[in-house]
Parts: C-alpha cells; sequence; structure tokens
C-alpha cells in the first residue's frame, strides 16, 4: 500500500495505524508517490485532503489498474481508515 500526503507527521501516524492493522505502508509525499507507482505496483493508494487536485490527478493516473484508489476528503479517524480498507 502506498499513502500520498504532504504533512510528515500524519503521514508517519497514518503508517503506524496500517501497520498494526497488518498492512505494509509506504507513506511518502505525493512526488515520491509518483516515483514509486512507476516502479512497483500497489494494491492500494490512499490519497490524502491535503493533496493538491493537479497531483490527485496525477497520482490516479499513475496507479495500475489493479491499485484501489481511496482519496480522503476530511479528517479520516483510524477506525475510519481501516473500515475503507475492507472490501
Amino acid at each position: 500500500m502506498i499513502c500520498a500526503g504532504i504533512d510528515p507527521q500524519l503521514l508517519e501516524s497514518r503508517r503506524l495505524v496500517l501497520q498494526a492493522a497488518g498492512f505494509e505502508a509506504t507513506c511518502v509525499s505525493p512526488a515520491e508517490a509518483l516515483k514509486a507507482l512507476t516502479t512497483s505496483p500497489f494494491d492500494f493508494m490512499i490519497i490524502s485532503v491535503s493533496v493538491s487536485e493537479k497531483d490527485r490527478e496525477a497520482l490516479r493516473a499513475a496507479a495500475s489498474g489493479n491499485t484501489r484508489v481511496i482519496q480522503l476528503h476530511t479528517f479520516t479517524a483510524p477506525q475510519e481508515l481501516l473500515a475503507l480498507l475492507r472490501p
């Protein structure tokens, strides 16, 4: 899973929540996420509310057809985030 966002502290918190729930997560800036998407497949991509619309579009375009994209629109509590990852 890859998470794209602006705030390093929020990204680290999100990574810890996901890791505690058993997910392997890479949480990085939008630019780093774009690079990672070109070299590695991801099952999920979480795009933070803080990411600009231009970067959101670029990230969605770079994701493979098999990547499930979750766009956050507001602050999302850990339990809500984990619920979004369920099929």
